[in-house]
C-alpha cells in the first residue's frame, strides 16, 4: 500500500483513494492498442528488435480484455523508450491510441458528457477498469484547467508512457473541447507517480 500525495489547489472533482494499491496489471485492450499505434506509425519493427524473446511471444499472444502482469508491461513501455521518439512523436500516438481504444474504455462518457469537467469526474472509473491498482486523482484548477495527478504506478519511470498519457488525456478532452492542451508538471514525476497539467478551450 502506497499513501497518496495531494494533487494540489482547487475543486477536487475526483479525489485519491487512501490508501493507493499499487499497480498490479493492466487491461490488455490498452496494450493492444498501443501497439497497433506504433504498427501504424511504423515504428514496429524497431520496437521489436528492442524486446527480449519471452517477452515478445507474451506480447503477440495478447487477447483483448485481459490483464497484463506489471512485469510484462514495463517491457513494452521499455521498449518503446529505446525508439528515440519526441515527446510530440509520442503524444500524437498516445493520442491515437485513444482513438482505438476509446469504446472500450470510456464510450458512455463520451456519449453522455457534455463538457471537459463532466468527462473528467468520470475519470476514476475510466481508470478502475483499465488498471488493477494505482489511481487518479483530479482537481480543477481553474475555468478551463485541470490537474491530473497519477500515483501508485512503475509505468511512471517510463518516459515514453508519461508523453504517451499527455496524448490520452489529450483525446479523452479533445472529445468535448475544442482543443486542449497537456503537459508534464516539472518536479512532480517519481518511480511511481507523475502530475499532468490539462488546459482547454
Amino acid at each position: 500500500m502506497l499513501r497518496a500525495q495531494g494533487i494540489g489547489e482547487g475543486h477536487v472533482v475526483v479525489p485519491l483513494p487512501e490508501p493507493v494499491v499499487s499497480l498490479a496489471a493492466l487491461r490488455s485492450t490498452l496494450i493492444l492498442g498501443s501497439r497497433e499505434s506504433l504498427r501504424v506509425a511504423g515504428f514496429f519493427p524497431e520496437y521489436e528488435r528492442h524486446l527480449d524473446a519471452a517477452h515478445a511471444r507474451a506480447l503477440d499472444h495478447l487477447v483483448p480484455a485481459a490483464w497484463v502482469p506489471v512485469p510484462l508491461v514495463l517491457a513494452h513501455y521499455f521498449a518503446c523508450d529505446r525508439l528515440g521518439l519526441t515527446p510530440k512523436q509520442i503524444e500524437n500516438i498516445g493520442a491515437s491510441t485513444f482513438e482505438r481504444v476509446k469504446g472500450t474504455i470510456v464510450g458512455t462518457a463520451l456519449r453522455l458528457a457534455a463538457s471537459p469537467e463532466g468527462l473528467l469526474e468520470a475519470l476514476g472509473r475510466f481508470w478502475a477498469r483499465g488498471h488493477d491498482g494505482s489511481a487518479i486523482g483530479v482537481v480543477l484548477a481553474g475555468p478551463k484547467e485541470a490537474r491530473l495527478r497519477l500515483v501508485g504506478s512503475p509505468l511512471a519511470r517510463s518516459p515514453y508512457y508519461r508523453s504517451a498519457a499527455r496524448g490520452m488525456v489529450r483525446g479523452v478532452l479533445g472529445a468535448v473541447a475544442r482543443a486542449c492542451y497537456v503537459h508534464e508538471v516539472p518536479g512532480e514525476t517519481t518511480s511511481s507517480a507523475m502530475t499532468l497539467r490539462a488546459q482547454w478551450v
